[in-house]
């Protein structure tokens, strides 16, 4: 299955997405345009499959829809594991990608996520992150390019 869990356009909500098993999927969340909304991705196992390119267990990203960003939204990535490997040369696949913009005070916290069996990159927060926690993962490479986010882990990438 290509996108198991798709979250889009959504304002004033609680979005709760806990103890899934994903297997050969292409995002196991895919995740876009919050207004005031809260949304948790926790307890999970997901396997990402080959099959495309690049992969993510976790996208979050924005889209041309009526809210265009993660706007006054917290989201909470906890507790998951995470498997994806990646046969092409140069992909930009990655356990969790966050490549939203972030407005009106929004906020994530990426924290303690097994992400040993991640042979690409761990973590990005992409230049419209701002106030991201990353913490208590398991070593994994973190590429940070967003705004006053907080990345408090081995293994990190400029």
């Amino acid at each position: 299955m290509g996108y198991p869990t798709i979250v889009s356009n959504v304002s004033d909500s609680w979005i709760l997405i806990t103890r899934n098993t994903y297997e050969n999927v292409f995002d196991a969340l895919d995740l876009s345009c919050l207004l005031r909304s809260r949304c948790e991705f926790s307890f999970s196992t997901v396997q990402t499959t080959n099959v495309y390119d690049p992969t993510y267990n976790c996208s979050i990203y924005d889209q041309d829809k009526t809210i265009s960003s993660i706007a006054s939204s917290e989201i909470l990535i906890s507790h998951n594991v995470f498997t994806n490997h990646s046969s092409v040369p140069g992909s930009i696949s990655c356990g969790i990608g966050i490549a939203a913009t972030f407005t009106g005070g929004s906020r994530c916290q990426i924290l303690s996520n097994d992400f040993q069996a991640v042979t690409v990159l761990g973590i990005y927060l992409g230049p419209g992150t701002s106030h991201c926690l990353v913490a208590g993962n398991t070593e994994t490479t973190i590429y940070n390019v967003g705004t006053d986010n907080i990345v408090i882990n081995k293994g990190s990438a400029p």
